[in-house]
């Protein structure tokens, strides 16, 4: 480094330093009058650097230049460039860093590579002030070794814009904004690499593939995400959060994560809405709204169209204001392929789940719940059984609750189901079977409780079923009747346990209330 500051390293047109070995820059160069020309670095054997040295009392003396292309063995570090756009290839190991400084503003990437597939170098490419843009007549960002690749648009208001493919390997591949980041072209990990992508203040809007195989997947904004590509991971855990906004799944667009040892993750969590289109996993899948989860997904197939699939997986779906469908929209369901389903609606809208085949309302959790306002449930297959593992409780204003099960699906009740403002509907194409532990109550006053089966409908020796004022009707279509407890008001016993044989309508009057069984 010169001593004086005012010594410089300028040029009137292009320059190019080309050396054998190293490459060390110690002061300020600049190329053309105003930094409008170009820079060339070429390292045949070595690695080519800005070193900070600060013989002269000057600190992050910048490179000045138009295009800077550089072609090095062993590693490219240049923290304090202030250019238009970079080309950088690197043969052998050491990383590649590239920032632009604050004065330089944006930065647009021409070409990053690291070649060497046995190297472990990583890719860095930084602003401190101004966009990060790939464009589309760009070769990309490639990485054939196990390093890393980490694109950051830094400083208040900077977007990324990746419009040309980053691939990496084994290495992860983080891509991060202050405000936007749009990707629209593929992002990928050919190995087990971990894919990061993060708008520190604001939106991000994936309109192209990201893909790994095996690694995690996680999408953070501020505020909303915008997938309209799919989300692809051969079992690593898939995580997508809106942290004051919404996510939206464009219709057709997926999210897949199988290990093939049903331990797969997906989990999305939005400030307000989730628009579901198709996630399929073997594992856990997770959705939590502050606002509705809805059915995004042209097309309403039933067993068909489902936006969960994966006949192993855990559901675990928390909103609140609704499930199913958007709250301005028409009235929709959630369809769904899962083996387990916790639910619950905390404020307000109702809830529509329609299940492919057999669902079990898991007891791992809270089972299921619905409170606030509007609050009622519709859970049906379309053909298979539901058993009730864990509690169902509906509180909410108007909380109707509806268990179907479509087909010839049986209803197995061996946890408690209870609603205390609204009806409760259960109805089996085969048997129904109240266990013990199954009690069904109906608080609501003048509210109704009515099960219904094709087949054998069995309510077991201690399970109680009861409603306040409202009636009670137990109907099988076709075969026997078998009576637990039904509760009536305080002034009347309770009915003993008894096998009715045959019986659709058969009325027992207690006082003004009716009992059907």
């Amino acid at each position: 480094d010169f001593t004086l500051e005012s010594f410089q390293f300028r040029t009137s047109g292009n320059l190019t330093l080309d050396a054998v070995g190293d490459i060390t820059i110690q002061n300020r160069i600049r190329t053309g009058a105003t930094g409008d020309a170009d820079l060339i670095l070429y390292s045949e054997t070595g690695q080519i650097l800005q070193s900070d040295n600060v013989a002269d009392a000057a600190s992050s003396e910048p490179i000045e230049t138009s295009s800077l292309v550089v072609s090095a063995e062993f590693g490219v570090d240049l923290p304090y460039v202030d250019t238009d756009d970079i080309t950088i290839l690197n043969d052998g190991e050491g990383d590649i860093e590239v920032n632009e400084v604050a004065a330089g503003g944006s930065l647009v990437v021409v070409s990053v590579t690291q070649t060497d597939a046995g190297g472990t170098g990583d890719i860095t490419l930084s602003t401190d002030g101004g966009n990060l843009d790939v464009p589309s007549s760009s070769a990309g960002v490639v990485t054939v070794g196990s390093g890393a690749i980490t694109l950051q648009a830094g400083g208040s208001g900077s977007v990324l814009t990746v419009s040309k493919a980053v691939t990496g390997v084994s290495g992860g591949v983080t891509l991060q904004a202050d405000d936007d980041v749009t990707i629209s072209a593929v992002v990928s990990n050919s190995g087990n690499g971990p894919l990061a992508v993060i708008s520190d203040n604001a939106d991000i809007v994936q309109e192209a593939v990201l893909s790994t195989v095996g690694g995690t997947i996680a999408l953070t904004a501020a505020q909303s995400v915008e997938q309209k590509a799919n989300l692809l991971s051969s079992g690593g855990a898939v995580t997508v959060t809106a942290t004051a906004g919404a996510i939206t799944m464009t219709s057709l667009v997926e999210t897949v994560s199988v290990t093939g040892a049903d331990d797969a993750v997906v989990t999305y969590t939005a400030g307000t809405d989730i628009g579901v289109s198709i996630i399929e996993s073997d594992g856990t899948v997770t959705l939590t709204a502050g606002g509705a989860i809805y059915d995004n997904l042209a097309g309403d197939t039933s067993g068909v169209d489902t936006n969960l699939r994966g006949g192993t997986i855990v559901a675990i779906l928390s909103a609140g204001t609704g499930i199913g469908h958007h709250p301005s929209a028409a009235a929709d369901d959630l369809n769904i392929e899962v083996a387990q389903l916790t639910l619950s609606n905390s404020t307000s809208g109702n809830v529509f789940i329609e299940e492919a085949d057999d669902l079990v309302i898991s007891a791992a959790t809270t089972g299921l719940t619905s409170a606030g306002t509007d609050g009622s449930v519709s859970v049906e297959t379309v053909s298979g059984d539901i058993t009730v593992s864990g509690p169902i409780a509906i509180t909410a204003d108007g909380g109707d609750l509806v268990l179907k099960a479509g087909g010839s699906g049986d209803i197995f009740v061996n946890n408690t189901i209870s609603s205390t403002k609204g009806t409760v509907f259960v109805q089996a194409g085969g048997v129904v079977n109240q266990a013990a532990a199954g009690d069904i109550t109906v608080s609501g006053s003048g509210e109704d409780l009515v099960v219904l089966s094709v087949g054998t409908l069995t309510m077991t020796n201690g399970a109680v079923s009861s409603a306040n004022g409202g009636s009670i009707a137990y109907i099988s279509s076709t075969v026997n009747v078998v009576v637990g407890r039904l509760t009536p008001p305080a002034h009347r016993a309770p009915l003993a346990p008894r096998t009715i044989p045959n019986i659709l309508w058969r009325t027992l009057s207690i006082g003004s209330h009716a009992i059907y069984f």
